[in-house]
């Protein structure tokens, strides 16, 4: 994965980890180690195997998770 995080502006940077600092706290045991093995290129179908649940529960954690960064994001911009 490239690092994305690298190509914005300083301020844009800040912006993305203040974000992240309120979002992530609000997220479920299972929405965090969604996206985590998201963010590491594992497919829907291989997080539920290794989670041990649907690729519809990791469909939904993800889902759920970007609406609560999405909702971070709302509060700060």
């Amino acid at each position: 994965m490239p690092d994305l995080i690298n190509t914005l502006e300083f301020e844009d940077q800040e912006v993305v980890y203040l974000v992240l600092s309120v979002a992530i706290p609000r997220l479920t045991v299972m929405q965090t180690r969604c996206m985590l093995l998201s963010f590491w290129g594992l497919t829907q179908e291989l997080i539920g195997r290794i989670l041990g649940v649907g690729q519809s529960s990791v469909s939904r954690a993800v889902t759920d998770a970007f609406a609560e960064i999405e909702r971070a994001a709302s509060e700060i911009v």
